[in-house]
């Protein structure tokens, strides 16, 4: 009992003596976050706002399986010769590093049966005109797709009625169904920038400013009693 009681008793004596070092340096603590966040701040508004636009789709099929992978779609988008002809309808630069920085301006991401066409620039309209191209780009493909689709499948079951009768029975009608891609929401962009999170940022800069100005003062602490100890020693 007696050593659990010294115990709690050392824990107690070392926060306060925590405490005491954070109060002794609270001056040193509050310019550094200050400055810390001022810079975040500053930091903040010197960078450029991005706008975000955004496209639905709804993927055609054939029978059960889309008309074409988003993964397929997405890649399809990255190539260089797309991205070139998205520019120049845009009157963007044609040169690689233009291209790549394009490319990132554009993200395709799966949404249950759908596809959703990210796209970001520094105004909601150059937003919206490349998710407008992206969008065309997209939909022109998929409208190919399924016209040659739909005509392969019209020539095969041509070929055999009976035996292709004789399919539809077994696995159904729907084995044989093509529907084409349609947009659920063409490419529109947002008036608020999804970039800088000026809040987030000065929210973050406060938080670790602040753990580490305390992580200072205690090294600083340490080392004035350890000197110290060290005069000590040698008059001793």
């Amino acid at each position: 009992m007696s050593d659990e009681r010294n115990y709690e008793i050392e824990e107690e004596i070392d926060l306060i003596d925590y405490a005491r070092v954070v109060l002794k340096h609270w001056k040193f603590i509050a310019v550094f976050v200050f400055v810390a966040v001022v810079s975040s701040v500053v930091v903040s508004l010197t960078l450029p706002r991005m706008y975000e636009a955004k496209a639905v789709f709804r993927i055609g099929r054939i029978g059960n399986s889309l008309l074409e992978s988003i993964e397929t779609t997405r890649e399809v988008i990255n190539f260089l010769p797309i991205l070139n002809q998205i520019a120049e309808k845009l009157k963007y630069p044609t040169d690689e590093r233009a291209l790549i920085e394009l490319k990132e301006k554009i993200v395709i991401k799966p949404l249950a049966d759908l596809m959703v066409v990210y796209t970001k620039d520094t105004s909601p309209e150059k937003a919206e005109q490349i998710g407008k191209e992206v969008s065309g780009i997209v939909f022109e493909r998929h409208k190919a797709l399924y016209e040659k689709t739909r005509a392969d499948l019209g020539q095969y079951l041509k070929q055999d009625i009976q035996k292709n009768m004789a399919l539809y029975k077994i696995i159904g009608f729907s084995e044989f169904s093509v529907q084409p891609t349609t947009i659920e929401m063409p490419s529109t962009a947002s008036m608020i920038p999804v970039y800088p999170k000026r809040r987030k940022i000065v929210t973050v800069t406060f938080v670790v400013s602040l753990i580490f100005s305390i992580f200072l003062t205690f090294l600083l602490e340490w080392f004035t009693r350890y000197k110290v100890k060290l005069q000590e020693a040698k008059k001793t």
